[in-house]
This record gives C-alpha cells, sequence and structure tokens, in this order.
C-alpha cells in the first residue's frame, strides 16, 4: 500500500464506531459471510449488509474528497 492510501486507511479507521471496525475485522480479515458476522455480533444479515455497504459508499466519497485516487471519467 502506498503512503497516501495507508494515512486514507488509518484515518479512515479513526471515523469508525467500534462496531464498524469489527464488522470489517471480521469480513475481511476473518474473511466470515455477513450471515456469521450476524451471528458473532448478534445482528441480523440485513444490518450487517447495510453496514458494509455503508462503509464501502463513505470509504468511497472520503476518497473522492481527498483526491487520492484519479477521479474516473
Amino acid at each position: 500500500m502506498q503512503g497516501k492510501e495507508a494515512s486514507f486507511v488509518k484515518r479512515f479507521k479513526h471515523t469508525l464506531s467500534q462496531t464498524e471496525r469489527y464488522v470489517l475485522s471480521l469480513r475481511y480479515s476473518d474473511e466470515l459471510t455477513p450471515r456469521e458476522i450476524g451471528l458473532v455480533l448478534d445482528m441480523s444479515t440485513r444490518t450487517i449488509d447495510h453496514v458494509l455497504l455503508d462503509l464501502r459508499e463513505r470509504a468511497r466519497s472520503t476518497v473522492r474528497g481527498d483526491r487520492i485516487f484519479s477521479p474516473r471519467n
């Protein structure tokens, strides 16, 4: 990961709630499915899907705002 991207990830991570950090960790580090994450965190699969979608959208808008990646034409 390049310096700019690593810096973004660190800054973005600090904006997350504890639950959001757990969801990301379980999804991408432990490679659990949304259903499995829901069982671990006692949340519905639909809620986990919503959290993941929201995090993706927030990350994209933050990246665009920081101009870390060049915008697509």
